[in-house]
């Protein structure tokens, strides 16, 4: 719940310093690599972390340990980061201005055919994947047959595999996009 929090306001903070540190040219590929880190992260994190606790065996709550290291250790290197100065607008905070900005976004949205789409698809794909982690859960406990691979092992191998389309869509935008619209690419993949 706390990781799902933070990332609320993490990831959108991530995404729009992307801009901030690479030329325009380079944005999409940028973008793709953001993207493609985490999916290795995926990729590599959830049998990684399935070896782990089967390896710690009764002591498997050492590895939530190892977890909050990690996430301690990514929070050294992002404010180690040096992100270019920005020019900040400063304004009065209020629920008049917020829904104001609401509805100038809204209307922004709804003027950019592409923007709207993809912002359209992002919520479906937020609402997914929060579906996704708990369904997948029970679907590789109660429907996946346990032979050859058993509970939680062959939860560890649908993650990595879901991880693992992740990385090769993200790689198939990134190298298609300077040849393709970005609109086409981004609801695509």
């Amino acid at each position: 719940f706390l990781i799902a929090t933070v990332s609320l306001v993490f990831r959108p903070a991530k995404n729009a310093v992307i801009p901030a540190i690479v030329h325009d040219r380079q944005l999409m590929t940028a973008n793709s690599a953001s993207s493609i880190s985490e999916t290795i992260g995926d990729l590599i994190g959830y049998p990684a972390a399935g070896l782990l606790v089967a390896a710690l065996g009764p002591l498997n709550a050492a590895a939530f340990f190892f977890d909050a290291a990690t996430y301690l250790i990514s929070a050294v290197l992002i404010a180690a980061m040096a992100v270019p100065a920005t020019e900040r607008v400063v304004g009065v905070i209020s629920v008049r201005a917020i829904w104001r900005e609401m509805a100038d976004g809204w209307r922004f949205l709804r003027r950019h055919e592409e923007l709207f789409v993809n912002t359209v698809i992002s919520v479906v794909a937020q609402v997914a994947v929060g579906t996704e982690i708990v369904v997948s859960w029970v679907y590789a406990r109660e429907v996946l047959h346990p032979d050859p691979i058993g509970f939680p092992q062959n939860y560890t191998i649908l993650m990595a595999a879901i991880g693992l389309g992740t990385l090769v869509g993200g790689l198939w935008v990134g190298t298609l996009s300077n040849r393709h619209r970005k609109g086409l690419l981004a609801t695509a993949g």
